[in-house]
């Protein structure tokens, strides 16, 4: 009798992490870094692996240039996006978070308000 308990409870903790594992995997950590020249306001329009420049105001922005890391595994959905500026000099903030609702669509917004336009380098990340 203890002998089938205790395989029970062994073959139950195997399954757990089986289904943990798989999870830890396919919730690995994404991220984006992004270059690009901004002139007042824009965002940068995120969906999958697409990345979109959206002129708000000030000179139309060419897309610049966006390099990815991280390679989940699966049907991996974006969890929430945290932004760090690496230089411009300006302000750089998550204005819409990835949810089921609006696609997975990450918006960063990035105010230039001074005159001309600025290098940015920004990091996205998603957990």
């Amino acid at each position: 009798m203890r002998l089938g308990k205790t395989l029970g409870i062994l073959g139950a903790v195997f399954a757990a992490v089986l289904i943990f594992g798989t999870q830890e995997v396919n919730a690995q950590r994404m991220e984006l870094n992004w270059e690009g020249r901004i002139d007042d306001r824009a965002e940068l329009v995120i969906r999958g692996r697409s990345v979109r420049v959206r002129t708000i105001s000030g000179q139309r922005n060419r897309q610049g240039s966006a390099n990815w890391s991280g390679n989940p595994r699966g049907n991996w959905r974006p969890g929430r996006a945290s932004v760090n500026k690496r230089s411009g000099r300006g302000s750089v903030r998550v204005v819409q978070q990835p949810s089921r609702s609006n696609n997975y669509t990450t918006i960063i917004r990035i105010e230039d308000l001074k005159g001309g336009a600025d290098n940015y380098r920004i990091r996205v990340r998603w957990n």
